[in-house]
């Protein structure tokens, strides 16, 4: 049967129904508001699209995100004596509306921009209590309990209207098919029409507090159409009043008794009252007595924490919201999906785990074996003074469990009657059975087997067991028939046996992180699918039947990453954890916390502890009691949480500058590096127990991995070197579902001025012009030391040539007179004819240091052909020339060649007695110019002695090594040398004398 709560509407009419599902059965939740900026709560909260309550103050109003509240003051004259909030509201555009001593103001919900409307001077310092109501189109009427109503067109402030109050009642008042809006003042109703106000009748009673409710609904609910009513409340007689203008019932409150907006329609019968004195809530219903009198009956209460002032309720999210001075109570109307088998006990009871026979789940803890009935909902003891069972398997009748790790018993589940085994020295920690007969059971010294008709325990084939296996304590064994393997999930990782290979294999953290997070592996399970679900301290590890294994943990949703133990359903995996209940799907990998009851305070479960009785109840026990899931009641369609931004601090000395505009994100904050710290706060929407939400973030470029915050909402970031850096946040809330955004936010904190890349630029670029001057004036010094120089060589080098030139022109002459002598005239002038063409180049070179190879060649066949004249035809000559040579324009030092040949000629072929032969070569190679001068007179041993004989010094052979080396010096074209004998170990071995020529490469 539904239970259906009904509100009634304060002072402005709308109708609706409000379904609660299968139970009034719901959670409540207190947390404090108290501030700095603030004394106490001074009005009735209200609620933005948002689901964010905002709510008046002694100095302001707040809106609450829940783990962190914003102010917005709001001026205060500090004369006057009614300072606060009147009334307030959030309109249908998401402004909140509200009214003080100085004027009508209006928030955005948003992004907290604000405007003013300054009351007339008339109401400073009056206690007139000014109302807020929502007309149509958006209208806003503010009642100031004087003459006149303040008309917002819209929502408008800059289009406002003051429109007087009429003293007479009108009677022409047309009627409407939908709900009247109406305005009451001073115990008058005025009916808004459009733009325009009408005074339709009065109220007959003075109570403050009064609840409108139309027509039928207040006919459904027992109050009769007449001008005056009463109806009874506990010891209060409360007046009604029907007002046919309107079509409204006006149903008044006692002044101890507290409602928030309620609404009603035909057969929606529940009424929620609190008093100001008792800290509880009263569910009620409306009965007509036999006398036919009206009661308001209380069918059920429920307590709070703290003694509420006044209340809102939220259709939506079936929750009611009752303000205290400084606290928030929240009263969830949700149908819960547990129960807690063993709330009614005195004390905490511990469950080490369960087992279940016909209707009846045993529950074992510390101490004793209870029976809960479930049908009947009644529980007994079976057996007392029982030490904890640690693991059970069970069959129709019997069931045996590890009692206190040192024993194995077997009983009947009825009586409870049967043995206990034992092995010394022993400690067990698991117990299963195979397909056949054997049971297993695993201890800390090994892997047993248990004979059920012997009662003998032996160790199970100990070649096989490693010593690690045999050093650790063996948590579950499992048997995966479709693997057909044995895994052992113990404190040192998990064991896999192969009966194909016979041999363990160990899978450790450390040997392959990526399988095993944690070595604690408590327990497995094998899904109807042939995925493997281990239990880890780390998390839950899932490995497909691909081999594909996947890590699940606090990062993925979870909100404990111990877990105890595992259950499966047709299409969930269930795990109780050391913080809920997580369930993943099947199908998709979802995941959906639960976090079993907010009054029991504690979510904390036990290993092992949890029992699937059927495919929608389970069981789960914890160390305070154990509890019932119904998977039918749980939610189906959850609503997604997000993530939304509250506020950025920065810090500025002692100073805090707060940021709340939430268009924040999509600028980034930058930073300067002496005002490099900040906090940021964070909330999640849609949550009921904001305490039990989650908040984990890392920032790209200062952090690798995220870093779990756990309940707090605040991120402190402080003393971030200069960089660019990415913020992310993500949050869980209290059902365990993760955000489904990440807020992404950009942060740049700027370096010192001198640790810019501006001015380090800046200063590089000094830097290098400095260094240029330096080094730029350097080379300029160098340079005209080296053009000095240059200049120096160049005139050793004229100064050698100059010298070469009257040794060339004198051994001409001397060839003149001996032509002169022994041929006679004719002879002569054709000689001194081949002279005067020697000068002339002889002087060419002396100007310009340089001929082309072809000038070069043309310059010695003149010179050679002078000597073969002179020496009357008495030694041959050939000069050859690759083809390169005839068409290139490069150039070669003048007279380098001819002292060598003229050595050549004089010195070497002239006293060889017959076959005198002089050869010349000029060839390129890979770049570089080859010139070979080779003669086949006497040698250079034999002319050294001719030399000496006539004291003769070789002058023209040291200026040519001399101009060798200067034109080295002047960075000209490099110039190599080598002297050899032409034909060693001969008679005659000739010389051979061989110049490279190297020529700058463009």
């Amino acid at each position: 049967m539904k239970t259906i709560i009904k509100f009634f509407c304060c002072s402005i009419l709308f109708a609706g129904c409000l379904f609660l599902g299968h139970s009034q059965e719901g959670n409540v939740f207190t947390y404090n508001v108290k501030s700095d900026y603030f004394n106490n709560i001074s009005g009735t909260p209200s609620m933005d699209a948002d689901g964010f309550l905002w709510y008046p103050t002694d100095k302001g109003i707040v809106k609450d995100y829940g783990e962190s509240q914003v102010f917005i003051s709001i001026p205060i004259n500090p004369n006057n004596p009614h300072n606060g909030v009147w009334s307030s509201e959030i309109d249908q555009k998401g402004f909140y509306w509200f009214i003080s001593t100085e004027g009508v103001h209006k928030v955005n919900t948003k992004d907290f921009t604000y405007e003013k409307f300054d009351l007339k001077s008339e109401l400073t310092g009056k206690k007139v209590y000014p109302q807020i109501f929502f007309g149509d189109d958006h209208d806003i009427w503010v009642s100031t309990g004087k003459n006149y109503v303040i008309y917002f067109p819209d929502g408008d402030m800059e289009a406002v209207a003051f429109i007087q109050k009429p003293t007479r009642k009108s009677t022409l008042i047309k009627e409407s098919e939908v709900p009247r809006k109406f305005i009451r003042s001073d115990n008058k109703i005025y009916l808004i029409d459009k733009d325009k106000i009408h005074y339709v009748d009065d109220c007959s009673f003075q109570l403050q507090k009064i609840r409108y409710q139309n027509e039928q609904d207040g006919l459904d609910l027992g109050f009769k159409p007449v001008r005056k009513g009463v109806y009874r409340y506990e010891n209060y007689i409360v007046p009604y009043q029907y007002i046919p203008a309107i079509g409204q019932f006006a149903i008044g409150l006692h002044e101890q008794m507290k409602s928030p907006r309620l609404h009603g329609k035909k057969l929606l019968d529940t009424v929620v009252i609190w008093e100001n004195t008792i800290p509880k809530i009263n569910l009620c219903k409306f009965e007509t007595t036999d006398k036919d009198s009206l009661v308001l009956k209380i069918k059920k209460s429920h307590a709070r924490k703290a003694r509420s002032q006044t209340g809102l309720f939220d259709r939506s999210r079936k929750t009611m919201y009752t303000a205290n001075w400084n606290s928030i109570t929240k009263f969830s109307f949700q149908s819960l999906a547990h129960k807690n088998i063993f709330k009614d006990l005195d004390s905490d009871i511990s469950v080490r785990t369960m087992a279940e026979t016909d209707s009846t789940l045993l529950v074992f803890t510390y101490y004793n074996v209870h029976r809960y009935h479930k049908y009947s909902d009644t529980r007994d003891t079976l057996a007392k003074n029982i030490l904890p069972a640690w693991d059970i398997i069970s069959d129709k009748d019997s069931m045996l469990f590890v009692r206190n790790r040192h024993w194995i018993d077997v009983r009947n589940k009825k009586n409870f009657k049967g043995r206990t085994y034992e092995k010394p020295g022993l400690m067990f920690s698991s117990i299963t059975h195979d397909s056949g007969s054997n049971y297993w059971i695993g201890s800390d010294k090994g892997l047993f087997v248990f004979d059920r008709v012997s009662g003998q325990i032996d160790l199970w084939n100990p070649s096989l067991q490693p010593v690690a296996l045999r050093n650790s304590a063996i948590f579950d064994i499992h048997f995966s028939y479709s693997r057909n393997q044995m895994y052992l999930g113990t404190n040192k990782g998990l064991f896999i046996f192969n009966p194909t290979e016979k041999a363990f294999t160990q899978i450790t953290k450390e040997s392959d992180p990526d399988v095993i997070p944690d070595n604690y592996v408590s327990k497995i399970h094998e899904d109807e699918y042939g995925t493997l679900w281990m239990a880890t301290q780390g998390g839950i590890v899932k490995l497909t039947t691909d081999k594909k294994c996947k890590l699940i943990n606090l990062s993925n949703g979870l909100r404990s990453n111990e877990i105890l133990s595992i259950l499966e359903t047709k299409k969930h995996m269930w795990f109780g954890t050391g913080y809920g209940i997580s369930r993943i799907a099947k199908n998709n990998g979802n995941i959906f916390n639960v976090t079993v009851s907010d009054i029991e305070q504690n979510n904390a479960f036990n290993p092992n502890s949890a029992f699937k009785s059927n495919d929608s109840i389970l069981y789960f026990g914890s160390s305070k009691s154990a509890f019932e899931i119904n998977i039918n009641k749980l939610d189906k369609d959850i609503e997604k949480p997000e993530l939304v931004f509250v506020k950025l601090t920065e810090f500025v000395g002692n100073e805090k500058i707060e940021q709340l505009n939430t268009t924040l994100f999509t600028g980034g904050l930058e930073l300067p590096y002496d005002r490099n710290s900040f906090s940021m706060e964070f909330a999640v929407k849609n949550t009921f127990n904001h305490s039990k939400n989650g908040y984990m973030y890392k920032i790209d470029g200062l952090m690798s991995d995220w870093r779990d915050l756990g309940s707090q909402n605040i991120i402190n970031a402080f003393e971030i070197p200069p960089g660019n850096y990415t913020l992310q946040v993500k949050g869980v809330s209290d059902a365990g579902v993760l955000t489904t955004n990440t807020l992404r936010y950009p942060i740049t904190v700027t370096p010192p001025f001198y640790k810019q890349i501006w001015f380090i630029l800046s200063q590089i670029f000094l830097g290098i012009t400095i260094i240029y001057l330096i080094l730029h004036q350097r080379f300029e010094r160098k340079k005209e030391r080296l053009e000095a120089k240059s200049k120096i060589k160049k005139l050793e080098l004229k100064a050698l040539t100059a010298q070469m030139s009257p040794h060339f022109i004198f051994n001409t002459i001397n060839g003149i007179q001996n032509v002169l002598m022994l041929k006679g005239e004719l002879a002569a002038n054709q000689y001194i004819s081949h002279f005067s063409r020697l000068m002339r180049s002889t002087l060419n070179i002396s100007r310009f240091n340089y001929l082309t190879i072809p000038e070069e060649i043309g310059f010695l066949e003149s010179y050679i052909k002078l000597q073969q004249q002179r020496f009357n035809e008495t030694f041959t000559y050939t000069i050859t020339q690759c083809e390169q040579c005839k068409k290139t324009e490069l150039k070669v030092p003048g007279l380098l060649f001819q002292p060598i040949v003229e050595n050549a000629i004089i010195h070497g072929l002239t006293h060889k007695p017959e076959e005198k032969h002089l050869m010349i070569d000029f060839r390129f190679n890979a770049g570089d110019l080859y010139v070979t001068i080779v003669d086949n007179g006497i040698g250079r041993e034999l002319a050294s002695q001719q030399a000496s004989k006539t004291n003769h010094e070789s002058f023209s052979m040291d200026v040519v090594k001399k101009r060798i080396t200067i034109n080295r010096q002047l960075e000209h074209p490099g110039i190599e040398m080598d002297i050899q004998d032409a034909y060693p170990g001969q008679k005659y071995p000739g010389t051979r004398v061989s110049f490279k020529i190297k020529f700058n490469k463009a």
